[in-house]
């Protein structure tokens, strides 16, 4: 039997948390139990999404917008008309309290709207997304085969490792070699039964850099800096090796899609930085 009354002051807890987890300023215990609530609790994961999805939309915003003389006057009234709101909604009130008096909060960019803050990256992430929505979400939502490998010799060490890396509960579906847009694709998707996931490798072309968007890495595992953002309804994320750009692009969470990344990161880029296209 549930107890409702357990699970209503657990969910309290990890709101009064989800800033500072935001912020990556929480104790690596707590962080995890932050993490542990989300896989229990979707409710209270679809608000930590939201609240990041805000905030990069307030960067994006108050970067692209020029700051209006009485800025602050407006942004202090409308925050003083929201402090009567329940406390749950007060950050979201004030938000867009910001977002009302700044101006306008997304640009769309071909491919999906990019919610992060550099044009550069958005571009690299749109590549990985459109290989994603073109080949797993179009082509295979009426033919979800599982473990079918028509990689070449020179990638399926790719995906063996990656296949030690997914979650269990993320079967192995299909994995082959792709083009989209004349770009190839090396692509691998995993899927359980209501979520798909691909993992993308695709040869970086003059001027493609992650490192060069200007933005900070989500998560450095192993010195790798792995990028994210969202791009339409789903998530991205991606690192680069010498030849490569690697993206995880899915409908997970943020951090459940940017988690699958970071664990095959370290060992795949230098899997990679050895391999012959």
């Amino acid at each position: 039997m549930r107890d409702t009354k357990t699970e209503v002051r657990a969910c309290r807890d990890v709101q009064a948390k989800l800033d500072f987890y935001i912020d990556n300023e929480l104790q690596i215990e707590t962080n995890h139990e932050v993490s542990d609530h989300f896989d229990r609790c979707a409710a209270c994961a679809r608000d930590a999404d939201d609240r990041r999805e805000l905030r990069m939309k307030l960067q994006l915003s108050v970067r692209q917008s020029p700051v209006p003389t009485d800025l602050e006057r407006r942004v202090r009234e409308r925050i003083r008309a929201s402090s009567r709101q329940n406390a749950p909604w007060r950050l979201m009130a004030i938000a867009a309290a910001v977002i009302a008096c700044v101006g306008s909060w997304v640009t769309y960019q071909r491919g999906g709207f990019a919610t992060v803050s550099s044009p550069q990256l958005a571009a690299i992430l749109r590549i990985g997304f459109g290989d994603h929505l073109h080949c797993a979400v179009i082509r295979q939502r009426n033919n979800p085969r599982r473990g079918v490998d028509k990689l070449s010799a020179a990638f399926k060490p790719v995906l063996a490792f990656a296949r030690t890396r997914v979650p269990a509960d993320m079967q192995f579906a299909i994995a082959h070699e792709c083009t989209h847009e004349g770009r190839k694709f090396i692509h691998m998707t995993f899927r359980n039964e209501r979520n798909l996931v691909s993992l993308i490798v695709t040869r970086r072309q003059h001027g493609e850099s992650l490192r060069a968007a200007g933005v900070r890495p989500a998560l450095s595992p192993s010195g790798v800096a792995v990028y994210a953002g969202a791009v339409e309804q789903f998530q991205a994320a991606a690192f680069e090796s010498n030849d490569y750009i690697v993206y995880t692009i899915s409908d997970l969470s943020r951090d459940r899609n940017l988690g699958i990344l970071a664990a095959v990161a370290p060992a795949l880029q230098t899997l990679l930085d050895k391999t012959k296209a």
